[in-house]
């Protein structure tokens, strides 16, 4: 995790952050912002202490808020007149950016329907708008599409025919694997877009043993460019969104955004408990106990940085930190020894990040 977290929450409105640089303390004012939170006091006084705004502008693109944060950012005038333009040009490239990304999840929608092929369009642009009903607000860098596993073969044609095509440094298919990668990744001749292929939410399916006829029977439908959307139940999304974010150790404080956005009543927290309880009784094996001590410090540190960063409405008789860390029990019952993602965890090896971490420090 790019953070320390503060042993203890406040009850006030004010956020503790001791050790934290004011740039990272004005990013994370910024995110409480664009979740509902009252973030005003804490934004003006770290932004009194900012000395590089670079920082500040490379964290919240790091971190996935220009959609999200950077318009309140700019009624709020917290930010200098030479910011206020560079995240203005930086909102505004977002805007086109995620405009084309939606004018090609359409298309491939189109003609996924056409084709009679079942699919449900998951993270980006469809959970932007189903968190945050506005498909601006996240957007994402790709279209990710899950895909029923016996038309996979079917929804890659479609890919070709629309211009899409497999990277020429893709790593060739291991003959010696029993299961291929849960996704592939579809880039644009001309636009460069990324469509990724999906056929589960894990490369170990385990981890997530939703199949694709259960979420296609849960599915739900946001309105994209006109066009009713399949997507991912919003009961899920809790533990889907927990386990996405440990597996990939909280890097975007966006994801703790989407978190706090799905469990915003203590009903939709008792139903993510209830759905990690049941992946938890459906586990084959006790797991690992050393990757099950990692993931619960994680899944800690997540709650506690929900509650105090964003302030979620939690239920009084239990703590953020462990109602998130139940959300993740999950994990510890189906990651297997070998599994990479648990090789990752226990740092046997690590994915390689898609930007260098900004620093929290000067």
């Amino acid at each position: 995790m790019m953070f320390a977290v503060a042993a203890q929450s406040r009850v006030d409105d004010e956020v503790p952050l001791p050790g934290f640089a004011p740039e990272l303390r004005f990013v994370v004012a910024a995110a409480r912002l664009a979740s509902g939170g009252a973030a005003g006091p804490t934004l003006d006084r770290a932004g009194a202490q900012v000395r590089n705004w670079d920082i500040v502008h490379r964290g919240l693109a790091h971190h996935g808020l220009v959609g999200l944060a950077v318009p309140g950012l700019l009624r709020t005038r917290a930010v200098p007149a030479a910011m206020a333009a560079l995240l203005t040009s930086e909102h505004g490239a977002h805007v086109v950016g995620v405009m084309h990304r939606m004018r090609e999840l359409v298309r491939i929608g189109r003609a996924l329907d056409a084709a009679g092929i079942r699919h449900l369009f998951i993270k980006g642009i469809a959970l932007s708008v189903q968190l945050h009903a506005d498909p601006l607000a996240r957007g994402g860098r790709d279209i990710d599409v899950m895909i029923e596993r016996s038309r996979l073969r079917d929804a890659e044609q479609i890919l070709r025919d629309l211009d899409y095509e497999l990277p020429i440094h893709a790593a060739p298919a291991d003959p010696d694997v029993t299961e291929p990668a849960k996704e592939s990744g579809w880039v644009h001749r001309e636009s460069r877009i990324l469509v990724e292929l999906h056929d589960r939410l894990c490369d170990n399916h385990a981890l997530l043993p939703w199949d694709f006829a259960t979420l296609w029977a849960e599915r739900e439908t946001v309105t994209i460019g006109g066009m009713a959307v399949p997507t991912m139940a919003r009961r899920r999304l809790p533990v889907y969104l927990a386990v996405h974010g440990i597996r990939h150790g909280w890097q975007r404080m966006l994801w703790l955004v989407d978190l706090a956005a799905v469990l915003d009543t203590s009903e939709t927290w008792d139903v993510a408990l209830d759905d990690a309880a049941e992946a938890l009784v459906a586990a084959a094996d006790p797991g690992d106990p050393v990757l099950a001590r990692h993931i619960a410090r994680h899944a800690e540190q997540a709650g506690q940085v929900v509650r105090m960063l964003l302030r979620i409405k939690v239920r009084e008789r239990e703590s953020a930190c462990a109602q998130v860390r139940h959300l993740a029990r999950p994990l510890e019952a189906h990651f297997g020894a070998h599994d990479p993602a648990a090789q990752r965890a226990r740092g046997e090896c690590r994915e390689t990040p898609e930007k260098q971490p900004v620093p929290a420090h000067q």
